[in-house]
């Protein structure tokens, strides 16, 4: 006789197939006394049983996304922030740190899981690289998110590594909070200011300490009224943010005219 295992034509699914064919020599004799002895041997294998050994494996793999959000200016490959995710407790060993893309997109290398992780929830850290000497003008996102992989076993050699997203401390008993998605806001600031003077001259006779008055009209401040310091005249300094980048202001000076004027 032979044995074997019926399988299909190629492994799949996650299974493989145990093609092993036994061949049993079964010899039937007479004990003489109304009984047969059989015996039952496999022929050129020494083994005492028929064994068939077939395997399962499964795999998937899941990458955790995040966003950033940048204000007060775009972001370009000059001001780029660095994250990092790691794996804490019984959760594979994981560390990667990865910068956003120009469009603020945040993606993390694959993790890879199998059979062996189904049914686990494995807990991963998520947060911003915050820099020992921080960037000028901007500031940086501490928050920490909590990432929780859950593998589950399709039965079918696939994993479904689903995860969910959580921070804790959005309340006032640090109840822990899902999030739809993990968003880091930083934002940029930038101020200048201008401070405008003009002089005034005088001829005929020696100019007094507020003798003239001089009016300065525009945009960013309101109408400015100063008078002369001998022969100076200078205004309040005008502010300017991120948000005035690249445009042009002017501005008027003028003297006053009183309706009286002096000898």
């Amino acid at each position: 006789y032979t044995v074997q295992e019926v399988t299909p034509a190629a492994d799949g699914n996650g299974y493989t197939y145990d093609r092993t064919i036994y061949t049993v020599v079964v010899k039937v004799s007479d004990n003489g006394d109304g009984t047969l002895n059989v015996d039952v041997r496999k022929e050129n294998d020494k083994e005492p049983e028929l064994k068939f050994t077939n395997t399962y494996k499964a795999e998937g793999k899941t990458s955790v996304t995040a966003t950033k959000v940048l204000t007060g200016t775009t972001l370009t490959e000059n001001n780029k922030f660095s994250f990092t995710l790691e794996s804490t407790g019984i959760a594979p060993a994981y560390k990667e740190t990865v910068q956003n893309g120009l469009d603020g997109s945040i993606s993390f290398p694959e993790m890879t899981y199998t059979e062996a992780d189904a049914g686990q929830t494995y807990t991963y850290l998520m947060y911003e690289e915050i820099p020992a000497e921080k960037a000028d003008g901007y500031s940086y996102d501490e928050t920490t998110y909590e990432v929780w992989v859950t593998p589950k076993d399709n039965g079918d050699g696939t994993i479904n590594a689903e995860y969910q997203i959580v921070k804790s401390g959005t309340t006032a008993d640090g109840e822990i909070v899902p999030v739809e998605k993990a968003v880091f806001h930083n934002v940029y600031n930038a101020y200048g200011e201008l401070t405008l003077t003009a002089t005034k001259l005088l001829t005929g006779r020696t100019i007094e300490d507020g003798q003239f008055t001089f009016t300065l009209t525009g945009p960013k401040t309101e109408d400015q009224s100063k008078s002369n310091v001998g022969t100076q005249v200078t205004f309040d300094p005008l502010k300017y943010d991120e948000s005035d980048a690249g445009k042009d202001y002017v501005y008027t000076i003028r003297e006053e005219i009183p309706t009286n004027k002096q000898p």
